[in-house]
């Protein structure tokens, strides 16, 4: 027992064998024997020779930390989520045998507190002089820190590695401030988390990426409540380690999240949306339409091609992600023919979306009339400009098919069925229609356990264009 720096032996018998010296060292040394006290030296005699200063050990410390190393052993910045890496740790010296279990390890995830990876000095080993192990990484991480240490670690002697975490789905979430009524709060959501269900038998992991709180607005798009309920919703088919749920502020935390991952087969967008733009931060009418949340076609090449499948796909839910329309205000590309003809003071016109039967017409009034005149159409699908939209650009950049719509899209089939309401206190939900089926006074928003009852829908406008989910191929 050990007590201000004495030390007490107290037993019936004590015998100390060594192959070597055993040697004791102490400012006082008290030998107290009831009875008889021998010492005995076999060849030499027993020596007991003046004070003399002990050597002191010389300290040990690491300066030198290399990695990660893969299985090749090879140097890499990326590494995999799970996978393991070896490190390399050069001390000040050789390490005698018992130093090199007591090298210490720790590791900083990105954004949290630093921790001591536990018992991982068993797993030390002395290779060219070098202390060398192999540590998993950590999950759920973009970036980690790794030290090695003695007595504590240092910010100079650490590596950094960026964790990549292989991804089936990625869904993107914009927020509800725009309409944020009872049936609409919770749409873009729903979408979400039935897509997630439908496809959870062959999707081993996923990530829900969600805008929250829109700073330009000073708001908060979605509360605690409403959060947990979009948990529990998914937990049956994905546990914590099967999904990542990220709140993200703007674009560029958005894009990093996208970027932290590879082998995405398919990344979804549900939001609002505008030509050339998806607004996932938009607010009432127009507010904030091309705030920091808004992604158009300058933050195209800063996703990373790398992280997609082979086949990957991305679907636009958000409107008109395939239209890149100049007055963004218009509302109808239908060609139409039009015979216009003056009769006294009055003039008339007619408007025909076939060109023969405009023609009939025109002959038809010519025998009547003098002043008769055919036009031909000022506007024409085209005009909306597909082969120039973010849909299009998103294909050619990232090299793979981007599914969008040339037209709004329409989310009233949300709630269109027979469901379990669940409504969720939310003080910020305004008072309005959910299409014509749900009238709310407020306070509450409409949710269902398994999300969506139908998918999203092309709209009616603008008129006279293809409403349908149109492919989008690289060019």
């Amino acid at each position: 027992m050990s007590d201000s720096g004495k030390i007490t032996i107290i037993a019936k018998n004590i015998k100390g064998n060594a192959n070597g010296s055993v040697r004791y060292d102490a400012k006082k040394i008290s030998n107290i024997s009831g009875g008889a006290f021998t010492q005995n030296g076999e060849t030499s005699g027993l020596n007991h020779v003046g004070n003399t200063t002990p050597k002191e050990g010389v300290g040990i410390k690491i300066v030198k930390l290399e990695g990660p190393f893969d299985d090749a052993g090879k140097q890499v910045k990326n590494v995999k989520v799970g996978e393991f890496c070896t490190f390399k740790a050069t001390p000040s010296r050789k390490p005698i045998a018992v130093e090199i279990p007591s090298l210490k390890w720790a590791l900083k995830p990105d954004d949290k507190e630093q921790y001591q990876v536990k018992g991982a000095g068993i797993y030390n080993r002395l290779i060219d002089n070098k202390i060398v192990i192999k540590l998993r990484m950590p999950a759920m991480e973009e970036k980690v820190k790794v030290y090695a240490f003695y007595n504590k670690p240092s910010e100079t002697v650490c590596v950094e590695a960026k964790i990549l975490s292989t991804c089936d789905a990625v869904m993107v979430v914009g927020s509800e401030l725009h309409e944020p009524t009872y049936g609409n709060k919770m749409r873009f959501f729903a979408q979400a988390v039935r897509t997630l269900l439908l496809n959870s038998n062959k999707w081993k992991k996923v990530s829900l990426i969600y805008f929250n709180y829109v700073e330009p607005l000073e708001k908060t798009s979605y509360n605690k409540g409403e959060i947990d309920e979009v948990k529990k919703s998914l937990s049956s088919k994905y546990d914590n380690s099967k999904i990542d749920f990220v709140p993200v502020k703007n674009i560029t935390e958005m894009i990093n999240k996208i970027n932290s991952y590879e082998d995405i087969q398919q990344l979804h967008f549900y939001s609002h949306g505008m030509p050339s733009k998806i607004t996932f931060g938009l607010g009432h009418i127009t507010a904030n339409v091309d705030g920091p949340q808004t992604f158009t076609f300058s933050e195209i090449s800063k996703i990373k091609k790398n992280v997609f499948a082979k086949n990957a796909q991305i679907h636009s839910y958000a409107c008109r992600t395939g239209n890149a329309q100049k007055n963004v205000s218009q509302n109808d590309f239908t060609p139409y023919y039009t015979v216009m003809y003056f009769a006294g003071k009055a003039d008339f016109s007619e408007n025909f979306t076939n060109r023969e039967l405009a023609q009939k017409r025109y002959g038809q009034l010519k025998k009547s009339f003098s002043n008769v005149y055919f036009i031909e159409p000022s506007v024409s699908p085209s005009d909306a400009r597909p082969k120039e939209s973010l849909a299009q650009k998103m294909a050619n950049q990232m090299g793979i098919s981007v599914f969008a719509y040339i037209t709004r899209s329409d989310y009233q089939p949300t709630w269109h069925g027979n469901f379990q309401k669940i409504e969720i206190d939310d003080e910020t939900v305004e008072k309005g229609w959910f299409g014509a089926k749900f009238w709310q006074d407020g306070d509450h928003a409409l949710w269902n356990a398994t999300g969506a009852i139908n998918g999203v829908k092309g709209g009616t406008t603008p008129k006279g264009l293809d409403n349908k989910l149109i492919e989008f191929k690289p060019e």
